[in-house]
């Protein structure tokens, strides 16, 4: 694992609307949560930013739900590995938690 290299699939996910679940599901089975951002891709109007995480939290919840309940993971949708992608990994990635001067 290369500690430099982190993956996110922002652009894919608001270009595969209803098929978002998938393109998560996959990504998930290729890196671990220490690696994965979120990050929505929006560039312009602010309604892309509200679309790409709209998006991005139904496929989330809906592939960590899937993997509960198959067994694959016991931390489902509330746990340790959401709070990293959502926020925590870019926190320590970009050192957010520094003051700004």
């Amino acid at each position: 694992m290369y500690p430099v290299i982190h993956l996110d699939v922002g652009l894919a996910v608001t270009y595969t609307g209803a098929r978002a679940a998938a393109l998560v599901a996959q990504s998930l089975e290729v890196a671990p949560f220490a690696k994965r951002l979120f990050f929505s891709d929006a560039w312009a109007p602010a309604e892309l930013h509200h679309l790409g995480a709209t998006l991005w939290r139904r496929a989330l919840v809906r592939v960590l739900g899937e993997f509960v309940a198959d067994g694959e993971m016991v931390d489902g949708p509330g746990g340790a590995g959401v709070a990293m992608v959502g926020a925590g990994n870019a926190r320590r990635v970009y050192d957010l938690t520094a003051p700004r001067l």
